[in-house]
C-alpha cells in the first residue's frame, strides 16, 4: 500500500545541473546538522557523501565538512554557535538543518549576506536568502497520515493525536496536516490534538496511555508525528489491538519502528528518507555552486508503509540506504 514512491532521480530532476560540461573545480561546503550520529542523521551523512562522490564524477570536487553541534543532545543556541563557526570558516555552500527557526535565522542570514550560499535542510526558514530548502513537506505527510488511518479504520471513530511538549515547527505542521487530512473523513475526528489556541490540552507520550484509556470506546486510531514520542508511547504501556490502527510518521525509518510495524504495534508508517535527503541537499548546493538553476523548494517525498509491503524490494531498499557503504564502521543506533 503506496500513497507514493518518487525516485531519487525524479526528484533530482528539479535541479538543472551544468556540472558535467565544466572543468573540474573544487568548492568548500559544510553541512550543519541538528545533532552528531544516530541512525537518522548518519543516513543524512552518508547521502551527502555519496552526492560529493558522484560529483566528482562530473568534475565538481566538494571539501565536504559534517560539522555537528558538539553535545549529543544540542540545544538551538548551540546550533546557532556551531553555524557561526561555519560562517567564520568561509566555505562556499553552507547547508543548514535548523533546531530552531528563530534562533538560527539570524546566523544563517548573516552568512547568506557574507555571501555563502545557504541551503535550509528538512526544516524550512522563511528568508529572502536561502538558496532552497531540501526536505519533507511536513504538512503534506501529515495529510498521508490521516488517509492512512482513514483508509485502515473505516474512516469512522475517534483519533487521538500524541503532541510533542516542545511544539516544534515541523511537528506542528505534521499535526495540522493530519487534522486537515481528517477532513476527507467526516466521520473520523480527532481527540485532543493539543492546541493552545484552542485550550485544548496537549497528549504528551508519557500520558498517551491513560487517555487512551479514558477515550477507549470512542478510539478507532492513535496518530504520532515524533520519533521520540513514538518510542516514549510504546514504552508507556499503551496496548493496541484490531480494531486500533496505529499510523507514525518517520523520518528515519529507525529498526525500532520497522519492528515494531512489523509486530503489529503499528499498523502504518508514513517515511522520508534521510539518505535522499542528505544527497539531495548536496547535489542542490553542487548544482548552485557551478552556476545551475536550484528550484526554491524541493521536496523529499513519503512513501506510505503497511507490514504485509516490508518484503517488497522497492520498500526494503528505501527502508535500508547503504549507509555502510558511505560511513564505514559507523554504529548507526538511534532515533532522529
Amino acid at each position: 500500500f503506496l500513497l507514493r514512491f518518487l525516485l531519487l532521480a525524479a526528484l533530482l530532476a528539479l535541479v538543472a545541473s551544468p556540472m558535467a560540461a565544466l572543468a573540474e573545480r573544487q568548492v568548500r561546503v559544510i553541512l550543519v546538522p541538528k545533532r552528531a550520529g544516530g541512525e537518522y542523521w548518519d543516513a543524512v551523512h552518508a547521502g551527502a557523501i555519496k552526492a560529493q562522490r558522484d560529483a566528482a564524477k562530473e568534475g565538481v570536487l566538494i571539501d565536504l565538512r559534517w560539522m555537528a553541534p558538539p553535545d549529543p543532545n544540542p540545544t538551538a543556541a548551540m546550533q546557532a554557535v556551531t553555524v557561526q563557526n561555519a560562517v567564520a570558516a568561509r566555505p562556499d555552500g553552507l547547508i543548514v538543518a535548523p533546531l530552531d527557526v528563530e534562533t538560527l535565522r539570524p546566523p544563517v542570514e548573516a552568512g547568506a549576506r557574507s555571501g555563502i550560499s545557504v541551503i535550509a535542510m528538512e526544516t524550512s526558514i522563511s528568508s529572502p536568502f536561502l538558496v532552497s530548502y531540501v526536505g519533507p513537506n511536513h504538512f503534506k505527510i501529515g495529510a498521508a497520515a490521516a488517509e492512512l488511518i482513514g483508509s485502515l479504520s473505516g474512516g469512522q471513530g475517534g483519533v487521538l493525536i500524541v503532541g510533542d511538549p516542545e511544539r516544534s515547527f515541523d511537528i506542528v505542521q505534521r499535526e495540522k496536516g493530519f487534522i486537515s487530512g481528517l477532513g476527507s473523513y467526516p466521520n473520523l475526528f480527532p481527540q485532543y490534538s493539543g492546541d493552545p489556541a484552542a485550550q485544548i490540552p496537549s497528549v504528551t507520550p508519557e500520558s498517551a496511555s491513560r487517555w487512551m484509556k479514558q477515550f477507549a470506546p470512542k478510539l478507532v486510531g492513535i496518530f504520532t508525528a515524533d520519533t521520540d514520542a513514538f518510542a516514549l508511547v510504546l514504552k508507556s504501556g499503551v496496548e493496541t489491538g484490531p480494531n486500533l490502527h496505529v499510523a507514525h510518521i518517520a523520518y528515519g525509518s529507525t529498526k525500532e519502528i520497522v519492528e515494531a510495524l512489523r509486530e503489529g504495534k503499528i499498523q502504518g508508517l508514513v517515511a522520508s528518507s534521510p539518505f535522499d535527503m542528505g544527497y539531495a541537499a548536496v547535489k542542490a548546493m553542487a548544482t548552485k555552486l557551478t552556476g545551475g538553476h536550484v528550484e526554491l523548494r524541493i521536496a523529499i517525498p513519503a512513501v506510505a508503509i503497511l507490514a504485509d509491503k516490508l518484503q517488497d524490494p522497492e520498500i526494503r531498499d528505501f527502508l535500508n540506504p547503504p549507509v555502510a557503504e558511505f560511513l564505514p564502521g559507523e554504529k548507526v543506533e538511534g532515533g532522529k
